[in-house]
């Protein structure tokens, strides 16, 4: 009886499965050129303690990025993109 059992289930797993006909959709929007620009501004603080005269040295970090996405068609576009970053450290010559 198990024999009978696991044979019908080895017959139906090994039988070939249908999926739905594929459709084609309409794109939902048309494509446009879209991106994104990001900006930061911070402080640095740096312990300069030891062998080396001075203490403390404070200064600002900035920086920036941008990207922008020109499409060709549906499926495929071109990016750019643009970085900037700073560092400056007060009393460095």
């Amino acid at each position: 009886m198990y024999r009978l059992l696991i044979g019908a289930a080895i017959s139906l797993a090994a039988t070939s499965s249908y999926a739905a006909d594929y459709v084609q959709q309409q794109p939902v929007s048309t494509p446009h050129i879209s991106g994104n620009v990001e900006a930061y501004l911070g402080g640095i603080w740096v312990d300069v303690s030891g062998p080396i005269p001075g203490g403390d040295e404070n200064g600002w970090a900035a920086g920036g990025a941008g990207r922008i996405n020109f499409p060709l068609n549906e499926r495929w576009n071109i990016q750019t993109d643009a970085l900037f970053d700073s560092v400056r450290l007060d009393d460095a010559g």
